[in-house]
């Protein structure tokens, strides 16, 4: 599998990516790191009932920053089913900023416990790409595939100076590893991808080119001075092995890329059946009941049916299922019905008119399209003609 491994404040290249699972999402409201939090007291006191001078503070008053909470959050959407060899397939993360200050998130995956087959560069680079919280039009903090599409992602560029995500307090970002699957492979195998988001300090000012450096915590624990502002990580630890740990300004979740396997199988066979008067056939019964023997012989004037069987064994759906049938020479066509699961729309399956001669050409063609048929069900395009 391809890694993509970042150590701690340094820069690469890999991706990110969360879509997060609940409908309205919570705020932290915290109060902004680098806020000076003042206070004062009076005390009122007689003697002998006469009034004193009071007693203040209001001239030295108590006063301490606010330290910066570091707090990043990583959660993926869940697993990614696909197939082999399909190609720029996603797997969707979303990185959130629970601390009380702005920063950037420099972005990395690596190999995870399960590694049944590996994943490779994307046809189209970069492996990572992300969505800003505009993205999220219902502000509901989940990314539909709707409001995917609607959007324009940004390429992740972690040795740039623009396109990594940066964050304010309670803000998120949406974002996805990009990977090909290779060919081959058993159905459920799977390969696991341990996505990280690591917190980056912003070192420029509002809007200049972005300059960050890693984020890291106080070094001498409580530091007695409240006039500092102070970082203080609070991230847990997350499933990635080199880069997350508790309290390291990085966090990470696991997501996995699932493999579907298709199955499809298509036979055709002819027998010959009941028909009306001669040269006639019978209409084709519904429901429709798979024909399992010759009943007649195969004279002139007399009906044939072919049955086209599709049967889908697999572990995924097969999707825009195209079929077609020239009849040959010596017949002419009676009906052509679909029966079984096959999904399709009256206007997917074309046929030639009634007793159209058949002479091998497209004129005698019997089409379905766009036809779809579910893991483990069988279809059937069932036709029937006369023998000249």
């Amino acid at each position: 599998m391809t890694k993509c491994k970042l150590m701690k404040g340094l820069l690469g290249a890999t991706a990110l990516t969360v879509i997060s699972t609940g409908t309205a999402f919570a705020q932290n409201d915290f109060t902004p790191a680098g806020e000076l939090v003042s206070n004062t007291f009076t005390l009122d006191y007689e003697v002998n009932n006469t009034a004193q001078t009071q007693i203040t503070n209001t001239a030295t008053p108590t006063v301490f920053n606010v330290d910066r909470l570091v707090n990043v959050t990583v959660s993926s959407s869940g697993n990614t089913l696909t197939i082999p060899e399909q190609e720029d397939v996603l797997l969707p993360f979303v990185v959130v900023n629970n601390g009380n200050d702005t920063h950037a998130y420099l972005l990395g995956f690596e190999q995870g416990g399960s590694d049944d087959f590996d994943t490779t560069t994307a046809t189209t680079l970069p492996e990572i790409i992300f969505y800003d919280e505009s993205a999220d039009t219902n502000n509901d903090g989940a990314l539909s595939e709707a409001e995917r599409l609607a959007a324009t992602p940004q390429n992740y560029s972690p040795t740039g100076t623009v396109n990594i995500p940066e964050l304010a307090p309670d803000e998120r970002a949406f974002v996805f590893v990009r990977q090909n699957i290779p060919a081959g492979g058993a159905a459920a195998d799977e390969a696991d991808i341990l996505f990280y988001a690591n917190t980056q300090t912003i070192d420029s000012g509002t809007g200049a080119t972005l300059v960050y450096s890693e984020t890291l915590g106080d070094t001498n624990g409580n530091d007695a001075d409240a006039t500092e502002v102070e970082n203080v990580l609070a991230d847990q630890d997350g499933p990635a092995v080199t880069n997350d740990a508790p309290t390291d300004g990085a966090h990470s979740a696991l997501g996995s890329y699932i493999l579907e396997l298709p199955d499809v199988t298509a036979t055709k066979e002819v027998f010959g059946v009941a028909a009306g008067a001669p040269g006639t056939c019978d209409a084709i019964p519904s429901p429709y009941v798979e024909t399992a023997t010759n009943t007649e012989y195969f004279t002139p004037n007399s009906c044939v049916e072919y049955i086209i069987k599709v049967v889908n064994a697999g572990s995924t759906n097969a999707t825009n299922i195209d079929l077609s049938d020239i009849l040959p020479d010596h017949l002419t066509f009676r009906e052509a019905v679909v029966a079984g699961d096959l999904n399709f729309l009256p206007a997917d399956l074309t046929a030639p008119a009634a007793a159209t001669a058949c002479d091998g050409t497209a004129t005698c063609t019997v089409s379905l399209v766009d036809a779809t048929l579910d893991a483990g069900d069988t279809g059937y395009l069932v036709i029937r003609a006369t023998i000249d």
